[in-house]
């Protein structure tokens, strides 16, 4: 999970912004995460496309390592507990841009 917080820019990445590349003239934003890549648009401007970048950060892996550290910090409390509710998840992109993320098991 550590991997999460990392964020080295690639030594091939041109923009300096890590997931934002040129495409047509553009700056095309993308994140990737549960094995899936998750395009967040094009932009005239390399700030939108940094902004729209650090957002989908923000609420795929803040809200993530946030619900993990909880699950984690019970689970140690109560290991059969952590054995029985092991975490799971699934993202999806709503038409409007936003992610949708469900996260299991449900912390009190």
């Amino acid at each position: 999970m550590e991997l999460l917080g990392k964020k080295k820019v690639r030594r091939d990445n041109t923009t300096g912004v890590t997931g934002v590349t040129m495409y047509r003239g553009k700056y095309k934003s993308v994140i990737h995460f549960q094995g899936k890549t998750y395009c967040l648009g094009t932009y005239v401007t390399l700030a939108d496309a940094a902004a729209a970048r650090k957002e989908a950060e923000k609420c795929l892996f803040g809200e993530f390592l946030e619900f993990f550290e909880r699950w984690r910090k019970k689970a140690e409390v109560y290991p059969k507990w952590g054995e029985e509710n092991p975490v799971s998840f699934s993202v999806t992109k709503t038409e409007m841009g936003n992610f949708n993320i469900i996260m299991r098991p449900q912390l009190d």
